[in-house]
């Protein structure tokens, strides 16, 4: 039986090796998103393991849709925590490298 799209993209990605449901596989990502209810959460965690800035500021989108405009006691402190995210990856935008 053939691939899944998911799969061929993962197998792309380790090389061309076969993978099947199931498989550990650890590849890095093209982008990832994170949803402004998450920011605060992720400030959160990453103060807690050390991290001062994420991995690779080319490949991070942080989307502020969900808390635009803040309606909520909360919602500030999770656009805060996307501005700062994005403030301190600008600073440090010649050392991108961190392990998440």
């Amino acid at each position: 039986m053939g691939h899944t799209l998911a799969e061929k993209i993962i197998m792309k990605h380790i090389g061309g090796k076969s993978v099947k449901p199931g498989d550990l596989v650890v590849v890095e990502p093209d982008c990832v998103v994170i949803h402004d209810i998450y920011t605060a959460f992720l400030q959160d965690k990453m103060k807690k393991m050390g991290l001062t800035k994420v991995w690779n500021t080319d490949k991070i989108v942080i989307m502020h849709d969900h808390l635009m405009p803040a309606c909520l006691e909360g919602d500030p402190r999770s656009l805060e925590a996307g501005y700062e995210l994005v403030k301190s990856a600008i600073s440090t935008l010649p050392a991108v490298s961190f392990t998440s």
